[in-house]
Formats: structure tokens, C-alpha cells, sequence
């Protein structure tokens, strides 16, 4: 068996911070796993949010990023796809991977069969065979105003504290009031050495 790599990411906010991990580039049955969370929030309700994918597409043809309105993007298909929902469209493979998450608008978010609008504009190029994914899977654990650190004897999901779906991205998010750090999130991709 090999050893994992361990990854870290950080992020601070004021009412948000967040940190979006790529696609694992092996693709097959590798997924995310969070071992460690070192975090701070100043918010009583406070909740650590882990969002990932249940369906995906890809970009059929290069979509030049814009300025201002909407952003159309043509895609392979947009069944399953739907006005609000949340997306993460990833370009290239594994960490190094260029990551535009968005939601798709509220009125014209799937305008038809081949097509989804991003609601605000694309800040880079999409490049076709780019992958669309649908960020609608969620599950959460309790925060709280304070300094936490979380292990992987702390999650819901057996083998880490969260875990993400094979081959998909996944989000982790922790709210507050006007202040919230991750300090230190550590995933390797799982099963153990599998990234």
C-alpha cells in the first residue's frame, strides 16, 4: 500500500471562507477525504459545509470570458442542470486545475439541450473538453463560535471527516459573521493512495 499525499489548503473571509478542491485527475473510484480541520468562526450557529458533485458535463466549444452579462457556454448536455443551481466548471486536471465556480442564472440558467448561462461572467477563457459539474450533494457538522480543530474521528463519513464523491470536486465552506479562517484543511485522495 502506498503512503498518501497529504494536501493543505487555507482560506479566510468575513462571512465566508472557502476552500474548492479539483477533481481528482485518476478519475475511476478516487474521491477527497478531509482528515484535518483547524478552524475559527465567530458565528454561534456556524456550520463546516462540504458540497460535491452527483452529475457532470463537458464544454463542446471554447467560451472567451467576458466583462459584463451573462455567459452562455455550450455544452455536451444540460439534462439534470437547472436555473439557480451551483456549478464548478474545472479546466485541466488534478490540483493544478483552473476552477470557476458559479451559479448558473436564475432565469435563463438552462436555455436548452446543449447550453447552460453562467449569472456573472466568465473571469477566464473555458476551453472545450473543459468539465461542467453540478454541485447539489451537501452535508454539514456543527462549528460554532470558536477555535475548532477537527480529526477524522470527528466525520460523519467513516474514513475522514468528509468525503467527497469519485471523481468530482468538492467545496468545503464555514460561515460567519464577520470573521472565519480556515487555519488548515488536509486531504489526500482515497482510497489511500489513489491520487
Amino acid at each position: 500500500m502506498s503512503i498518501p499525499r497529504i494536501n493543505t489548503k487555507s482560506a479566510t473571509g468575513t462571512t465566508l471562507a472557502k476552500v474548492v478542491i479539483p477533481a481528482d485527475s485518476k478519475g475511476g473510484d478516487s474521491r477527497w477525504c478531509m482528515i484535518r480541520l483547524d478552524s475559527v468562526s465567530d458565528k454561534a450557529a456556524s456550520v463546516v459545509k462540504r458540497t460535491t458533485s452527483t452529475l457532470e458535463t463537458k464544454v463542446v466549444s471554447h467560451a472567451t470570458k467576458n466583462k459584463s452579462g451573462q455567459a452562455d457556454i455550450a455544452v455536451e448536455s444540460s439534462a439534470g442542470f437547472a436555473n439557480g443551481d451551483r456549478v464548478i466548471i474545472q479546466t485541466g486536471s488534478g490540483l493544478n486545475s483552473t476552477i470557476l465556480d458559479d451559479l448558473l442564472d436564475g432565469s435563463a440558467g438552462v436555455p436548452d439541450s446543449t447550453t447552460i448561462t453562467l449569472d456573472g461572467n466568465l473571469a477566464s477563457d473555458v476551453a472545450a473538453n473543459s468539465r461542467v459539474f453540478l454541485m447539489d450533494d451537501s452535508v454539514s457538522i456543527p462549528h460554532g463560535a470558536a477555535e475548532k480543530s477537527f480529526t477524522q474521528a470527528d466525520g460523519p463519513e467513516g474514513s475522514g471527516i468528509l468525503i467527497g464523491r469519485p471523481s468530482k470536486p468538492m467545496i468545503i465552506e464555514i460561515d460567519g459573521t464577520s470573521s472565519v479562517k480556515i487555519h488548515q484543511l488536509q486531504f489526500y485522495g482515497w482510497p489511500r493512495g489513489s491520487q
